[in-house]
């Protein structure tokens, strides 16, 4: 397995333990902010360094083996990037060594973060900013970016607490579009239409769970998350947990969210702030595995158990 790193009814969190190890740890200071999953044999080996940047944040695979990722030159002090920095790159491997180029530069935002692919749409990939509270549809075959949905449920919190993150994750799945919103403590999703013309809002966002919202010294933050075959959310939740939401495929459908790995308060060592996740694939055996990742540099499989999707 190959690594590229980068109205709903809630039910109260409940506490399982999946068998969860660390298989990377680095010893650099790498933040890993994202990450997607190839089916050849695992390895974590650096396959092209980006130009002018200091960080790369979401990563899709929109075609196979062909990946689109956001460039950037981030703050850390509040996790914005650089005004006139962020682009969007295609990142081909379908020839063993990767094949790079800058698609698209989009000057007006210093936001962007999640990516996610548009299933039946190979050349469109969506880009979650996390400051203007909106998703742009990016055509990675034209060289084109539109703010495509703006939603109140983006958006930040005005004066809210650190970090200044809205939309973060997002996902297009089986005509819904999920995302988290990280400073409001919410997980989302609204009905889409996708087609010819784009993809559009097709209806109201609905909450499907909320964690306390991050603040000083309490609260938690949704990071990126996965959906599984079953159509399960896996969510990598600050500062130290793995939280899976099942719920139903209607609007109003009771979703349950449980606490699949660690604890709220970070109990499991080397699941330090974690990023992203990512279902395995290539055989049934990874395809019952989720990989995360995480801000403290770490690479960590979690075995479904009987929660296979």
């Amino acid at each position: 397995m190959i690594l590229l790193i980068l109205s709903a009814i809630f039910a109260a969190a409940a506490a399982v333990t999946l068998p969860a190890r660390v298989i990377y740890q680095d010893a650099n200071g790498l933040v890993f902010e994202n990450i997607a999953v190839r089916p050849p044999t695992r390895t974590l080996t650096p396959i092209y360094i980006f130009p002018n940047c200091s960080s790369l944040l979401g990563i899709t695979e929109y075609l196979p083996d062909v990946y689109a990722v956001v460039a950037g030159d981030i703050d850390f002090s509040t996790f914005h990037n650089a005004p006139n920095s962020v682009s969007i790159w295609h990142i081909d491997l379908t020839h063993g060594v990767a094949m790079a180029n800058q698609v698209v530069r989009i000057p007006e935002t210093i936001g962007f973060n999640g990516l996610s692919s548009v299933p039946g749409f190979p050349n469109l990939v969506l880009a979650a900013d996390s400051v203007a509270g909106a998703v742009y549809e990016v055509d990675m075959r034209h060289g084109t970016a539109r703010i495509a949905i703006t939603d109140e449920s983006m958006s930040l919190v005005p004066d809210g607490p650190f970090p200044a993150l809205g939309i973060n994750g997002l996902r297009v799945h089986d005509g819904w579009l999920y995302y988290s919103n990280s400073q409001r403590g919410t997980f989302m999703r609204m009905p889409v239409n996708v087609g010819n013309g784009g993809v559009e809002q097709a209806g109201s966002a609905h909450i499907i769970a909320t964690v306390e919202p991050w603040g000083p010294s309490t609260g938690h933050e949704w990071d990126d998350f996965t959906i599984d075959g079953m159509g399960r959310v896996w969510v990598a939740t600050d500062p130290g947990a793995v939280t899976l939401l099942s719920g139903e495929s209607c609007g109003n459908g009771t979703w349950v969210q449980e606490i699949v790995v660690g604890d709220a308060e970070g109990g499991f060592t080397g699941l330090t702030h974690p990023t992203s996740l990512k279902i395995g694939r290539g055989n049934a055996e990874e395809e019952h595995k989720v990989y995360a990742v995480t801000a403290g540099g770490a690479v960590i499989t979690v075995d479904m158990g009987e929660h296979k999707s």
